[in-house]
């Protein structure tokens, strides 16, 4: 993977600049682009732009695309860019670390777009994770998140349930997942109080009910726990090796326990590179 450390800063026409190869398109990006070009016309660009010279050795935005469209919306001639040296994995790996820390991300999008990188470069998700400053488990559980389908997925973004009420209607079965998120919205219930109404609705799928069916004991709860456990274990394992880790688990039922052994293969150590050395900023006008 290139360095990007040797920077020079550049002003350059909106129209030199391509946008990112892996852009994050949120719906909000079109709302906020009017307030960024107003205080671009009333203050410039106080923040420059992060590009990169790409394999068509053009000009390529890395960081700051909304930026750029503001630019060209309010027919701004020259924009401040700073020059960096990267190559494609690394452009999309800063380009997303970026839309990471702004507000309300769409986290579905964000899962697409990690694995997209994954299968695009051949790079796995701990590898993406370390680049990006997420904790690998943070990241598979976003992965995970893509097995929710459809309408569930732009329910629960319509309703403004961040990624927390994600992972839990998850656990929840299919059939019931919209219901669910009707519930959670209807009750304005917190991420913990959903957790606590989460058995009542796996319950019932659980643990059906016969007609010479004994009276409850905590027995039943006990067992709900338990095959809400595997299930989310399965759904790990499953995850771990779509992304290229040959993870699996083993299962032994014994009298006073049922034992869980679970193997993943340690990563092969890399050659790390020495120290890159700063060089000062350098102040160009390209034509």
């Amino acid at each position: 993977m290139s360095n990007f450390y040797d920077k020079r800063l550049l002003f350059l026409r909106p129209e030199k600049i391509m946008t990112p190869m892996f852009p994050i398109n949120s719906p909000s990006d079109v709302l906020s682009i009017k307030p960024l070009a107003d205080s671009i016309v009333a203050n410039g660009i106080i923040e420059p732009l992060i590009i990169r010279k790409n394999s068509l050795k053009r000009f390529e935005v890395v960081s700051g695309n909304r930026r750029l469209k503001a630019a060209i919306t309010v027919g701004l001639r020259r924009v401040p860019c700073i020059l960096i040296n990267a190559d494609d994995l690394s452009a999309s790996l800063i380009s997303i670390s970026e839309n990471l820390n702004r507000i309300s991300p769409d986290y579905f999008e964000q899962a697409e777009l990690f694995k997209r990188i994954s299968n695009r470069f051949g790079v796995d998700y701990e590898t993406i994770a370390e680049k990006t400053g997420m904790s690998i488990s943070s990241l598979l559980n976003r992965i995970n998140l893509l097995s929710l389908g459809d309408q569930v997925r732009k329910k629960l973004v319509s309703a403004g349930l961040d990624e927390k009420y994600a992972v839990i209607v998850s656990m929840v079965p299919e059939e019931k997942q919209l219901d669910f998120i009707e519930k959670i919205v209807s009750l304005s219930l917190t991420p913990e109080k959903a957790k606590e109404t989460l058995q009542s609705f796996i319950l019932p799928m659980s643990m059906p009910k016969s007609s010479n069916e004994e009276p409850f004991t905590g027995r039943k709860s006990v067992a709900c726990d338990v095959r809400i456990f595997s299930n989310s274990l399965s759904k790990l394992i499953k995850t771990l090796n779509n992304s290229g880790i040959s993870a699996y688990s083993d299962v032994v039922e014994k009298e006073d326990c049922i034992e869980y052994t679970i193997k993943i293969p340690k990563p092969k150590p890399t050659a790390r590179t020495g120290a890159q050395k700063q060089i000062n900023p350098i102040c160009s006008f390209v034509p």
